[in-house]
């Protein structure tokens, strides 16, 4: 359904509105985007971003706004928190977008898309998920490997993130990002930048 463009500028700011977030939270935006809007996601992805972003899509698809992408510049955060990310992007079947850096918890978000596209200077990147305090997690890695590996991130990729232990980032070339999938576009899916 296509919106003429104040009507379109309405429903933004409306669930714009449902953005409110806890100081610590990942920085949610929308903007508009060729008959619909892209969600950006920002930050540190934290508990309960998942509850904020599946709340904005629900209103845009009850106000018959198009989601056109997910776009993602996050250096991760909390894993649960990406998964559940991860799947709610993977059941709505929505196309991800990275235009700087997507790693962590970010890069299992992103894999999860139906449709991946990335800026030519995008960073995609893993690591080995670990409890606070730096312990390593290798039940955690496991299941990230595991969500990875069914979203079609190739083996090369997935060996990165069991053999890179969390702080430093493993980050993916060019040909792995093209064996998951991923189209280089040269500007952000909104029209933007």
């Amino acid at each position: 359904m296509s919106f003429p463009g104040c009507a379109l500028r309405a429903a933004v700011l409306l669930f714009a509105a449902a953005l409110a977030r806890p100081a610590a939270a990942a920085d949610i935006t929308v903007m508009p985007s060729r008959g619909g809007v892209v969600v950006s996601l920002g930050g540190k992805i934290e508990h309960g971003d998942t509850e904020r972003l599946e709340a904005l899509l629900d209103g845009f698809e009850r106000a018959g706004v198009k989601v056109n992408a997910v776009a993602l510049n996050s250096p991760g955060g909390f894993l649960i928190e990406g998964l559940a990310m991860a799947d709610v992007v993977r059941e709505r079947r929505l196309t991800t977008f990275a235009w700087d850096t997507c790693a962590s918890a970010c890069f299992v978000v992103y894999a999860a898309g139906a449709r991946k596209l990335a800026t030519p200077m995008a960073r995609l990147g893993v690591h080995t998920a670990y409890e606070p305090g730096g312990t390593t997690s290798s039940k955690a890695t496991a299941t990230m490997a595991e969500a990875c590996r069914r979203f079609g991130v190739p083996p090369s990729v997935l060996a990165k993130m069991a053999r890179t232990k969390a702080p430093d980032i493993a980050w993916i070339t060019r040909k792995e990002a093209r064996a998951m999938g991923v189209r280089q576009i040269r500007a952000h899916p909104s029209g933007e930048g």
